[in-house]
C-alpha cells in the first residue's frame, strides 16, 4: 500500500528507488508498472536489496568467483543455508494478508 505510490513518483521524477522488500509479486507489479518511465527519466528501482537476498546474493558471487580464479572452474551449482532467529515485521505481515486477500497479485 505505501511502496507502490513510492515507486511511481520516483519513476515519475527521476529519483532512485531502493527498498528491502523480499516480496516477489510487489516487485513483479512495480517493475511491470514503471519500469519503462523510470528508464525515461533516469531512475532506477531496486527491490530485494534487504538481508533475505543481499547476503545470499553477494555470497554466492564471491564462491563463483574464487573458484573461477583459484581453480579455472566454472561453478554448476551453490546451496546457501541460513539460520536465525526473530519474527516477522509489521509490513510484511500486512503484505501477506493482502496477498491472501487478491490470489491475482501472483499474476
Amino acid at each position: 500500500r505505501v511502496g507502490a505510490p513510492i515507486v511511481a513518483s520516483c519513476s515519475k521524477h527521476g529519483v532512485d528507488y531502493v527498498d528491502i522488500t523480499g516480496e516477489t509479486p510487489f516487485a513483479r507489479k512495480v517493475i511491470d508498472l514503471h519500469d519503462e518511465e523510470a528508464k525515461k527519466t533516469g531512475s532506477f528501482i531496486i527491490n530485494m536489496c534487504g538481508f533475505d537476498s543481499l547476503p545470499s546474493d553477494l555470497g554466492t558471487l564471491r564462491t563463483v568467483q574464487l573458484i573461477r580464479d583459484k581453480y579455472k572452474e566454472e561453478t554448476r551449482r551453490v546451496s546457501c543455508f541460513v539460520t536465525m532467529k526473530g519474527g516477522l515485521s509489521g509490513g510484511t505481515m500486512e503484505s501477506f494478508m493482502d496477498m491472501e486477500k487478491d490470489p491475482e497479485i501472483f499474476k
